[in-house]
């Protein structure tokens, strides 16, 4: 399908400009003057993540306006619609408005986009490969996200933590399965860390880790005592003093 130039709708950002001009009065009102800083740290940390997640959902709306505006024009001159799925079965009628929820480390948004439809087949989405999205709820920021924070100690932090900094987009079993999902490729990775074939001319060096020390040669020994053993109580008993 051949791009077209699809005008941007005025309204698209309009919640996200409502939001960034209301936190621009927030902090313009004189009463936040006696805030400490610790409270408008807060403030920001707060109402700038839902501006983010306001940013983010008005990207979405548009794409997925623009995805399907450009299948009509595409209709108007002509052009033959149709997407072949990885089954191979050809897709050629055109659904618009289908949703699914994507949690991301700015808040939860909905993404809309186009259904190419057969009788008998799953709905393909084009627009799902365009943005990588993950076969589940949860996208790839918030499930690295959610692994950094594991492996600092137990889900019950890492969830604490992810909820301070994102708001309610996971639960500890969510939490869970990502870091589950996130370690699934690890023993495939190591299996093809296979080791090279060592060739004839190759000397294998082989080191002692016995424990008991690097054994000495005879060359650069101190000579023994010259002086006789003395028998009995040798080493124990103190000199005989002489007169």
């Amino acid at each position: 399908m051949e791009p077209y130039d699809i005008a941007v709708p005025a309204d698209c950002f309009a919640s996200a400009q409502n939001t960034f001009n209301c936190l621009i009065g927030q902090f313009a009102d004189p009463a936040t003057a006696a805030f400490t800083h610790d409270l408008l740290e807060e403030m920001l940390a707060e109402r700038g993540r839902e501006l983010l997640r306001r940013l983010l959902q008005a990207h979405l709306d548009l794409r997925a306006e623009r995805e399907h505006q450009t299948a009509i024009k595409a209709r108007e001159v002509g052009e033959a619609l149709e997407v072949t799925g990885a089954d191979e079965v050809v897709r050629r009628r055109l659904e618009a408005g289908h949703h699914r929820q994507l949690a991301t480390i700015m808040g939860t948004v909905t993404v809309t986009r186009c259904a190419w439809r057969a009788p008998g087949a799953p709905n393909v989405y084009p627009a799902d490969a365009e943005l990588s999205l993950p076969v589940g709820r949860h996208g790839h920021g918030l499930a690295r996200l959610a692994v950094a924070e594991a492996v600092r100690g137990s889900f019950d932090a890492a969830k604490a933590a992810i909820v301070s900094r994102c708001g309610p987009v996971i639960g500890k079993r969510q939490l869970e399965e990502a870091v589950v999902a996130a370690a699934a490729d690890i023993d495939v990775f190591y299996r093809q860390r296979i080791p090279l074939p060592r060739t004839a001319e190759e000397v294998l060096v082989v080191v002692s880790v016995d424990g008991k020390g690097v054994d000495g040669t005879a060359i650069g020994r101190c000579d023994p005592d010259p002086r006789p053993a003395v028998s009995g109580c040798a080493g124990r008993c103190p000199p005989t003093p002489t007169r």
